[in-house]
């Protein structure tokens, strides 16, 4: 293992290299959303405590079964950082998370009420093959039950992850599919198989919607609303921002 303990970076060095890997760009943009933030932010009066600071980090080292300060000192010379840098960039982050409240928590339930059909989910199962004959062929031998849509999954799947889960390919929103997959996904009946759709070029799928999910304001989807709404507002800003540099 090599020791990076007594290897020291120039500046200039860490600069050179991000931008030889064509990494600078992404780097120097997410340094200027920390500048809107921080002034947006201040604009609006919103300011981070240290006690605030202090239960995200305590939040953290718990997560990481980090309760020795030495232990949490050797974590951090891992990271080549130092607490004081750590609790600068936990602040950057709960200020962000502040302000995104600020600027959309009073839009969340209309956001909620005018998009609830995206918000709806199913729990989908699929199955792809090659060839639009197997597809078929399958997909009449489910319809007959000489074998199970799970039990295809397993041993048809040309899609490893697929194939081991038996078909389960997870909880998902109609903006996950095609729009006119969606449609069909959206108003069919629990248990149904649907299909074949031609997926791409080289493969088709047999569609089992499992269970539906309608669309509720779970905390989370709460953040989610939140987060999706400051991410498209800190993107103009930051066009708005470059554009003026």
């Amino acid at each position: 293992m090599v020791d990076l303990s007594s290897t020291s970076l120039e500046p200039s060095e860490i600069v050179d290299f991000l931008g030889q890997k064509l990494q600078l760009k992404e780097v120097c943009k997410k340094i200027y959303c920390q500048k809107i933030v921080a002034r947006v932010a201040h604009e609006r009066g919103l300011e981070v405590t240290a006690d605030e600071i202090r239960a995200e980090i305590d939040r953290v080292l718990y997560e990481k079964h980090l309760k020795n300060p030495s232990d949490i000192l050797a974590w951090l010379a891992e990271q080549l950082t130092t607490l004081s840098d750590w609790e600068l960039g936990i602040r950057h982050q709960l200020l962000a998370r502040k302000l995104a409240e600020d600027l959309f928590a009073s839009e969340v339930e209309r956001i909620f009420a005018e998009y609830q059909l995206d918000f709806e989910q199913i729990l989908l199962y699929r199955i792809t093959v090659p060839y639009a004959t197997l597809s078929q062929e399958l997909f009449y031998r489910i319809e007959e039950a000489e074998i199970s849509f799970y039990e295809a999954a397993h041993l048809y799947n040309t899609e490893l992850r697929l194939r081991l889960q038996c078909g389960y390919d997870g909880k998902r929103y109609r903006r996950d599919l095609k729009p006119e997959i969606a449609e069909i996904v959206f108003n069919a009946v629990e248990g149904e198989v649907l299909g074949p759709f031609q997926s791409s070029h080289e493969t088709y799928d047999l569609l089992l919607v499992e269970e539906f999910f309608p669309a509720e304001l779970t905390t989370d989807m709460y953040e989610q609303i939140i987060n999706q709404k400051f991410e498209e507002w800190l993107k103009i800003e930051l066009r708005v921002y470059i554009s003026r540099e």
